[in-house]
């Protein structure tokens, strides 16, 4: 029931709007990445920009996962084929690392164990 209820969630109408309203500022300022968190699933997308594929558009991530139970597993075949990337049922946390030319992230499971990485390039 619960999982239900945070699969709809996913496409509210509240979300929809959001994602209207949110993406022009973003790719406006260009904003480099963009972090949501309440899905509690391991999600990176491609680089957007007017929500299609950009070699300098926004990356978006989400979720760190560290609660004792995990959600949203039931959508998992939504989330791999609009995501480069989208993993559920995993405790992990965002690591960010960074550098004058690059930011490195990486999805670190509570284990130490590095589920997902991207580099992504700086354009000044």
């Amino acid at each position: 029931q619960d999982s239900f209820k945070k699969t709809r969630q996913l496409f509210s109408l509240e979300s929809q709007l959001q994602k209207k309203f949110w993406r022009p500022l973003f790719d406006w300022g260009r904003l480099s990445a963009a972090f949501e968190h309440h899905d509690g699933t391991l999600k990176r997308t491609k680089l957007l920009k007017n929500n299609q594929s950009c070699n300098f558009g926004t990356l978006y991530l989400g979720d760190g996962a560290l609660a004792p139970s995990n959600q949203l597993w039931p959508i998992q075949a939504y989330l791999s084929q609009h995501f480069a990337k989208a993993l559920g049922k995993v405790q992990f946390f965002w690591l960010v690392e960074v550098f004058e030319d690059q930011v490195i992230y990486q999805a670190i499971s509570e284990t130490g164990e590095i589920l997902d990485g991207f580099t992504q390039q700086i354009k000044l």
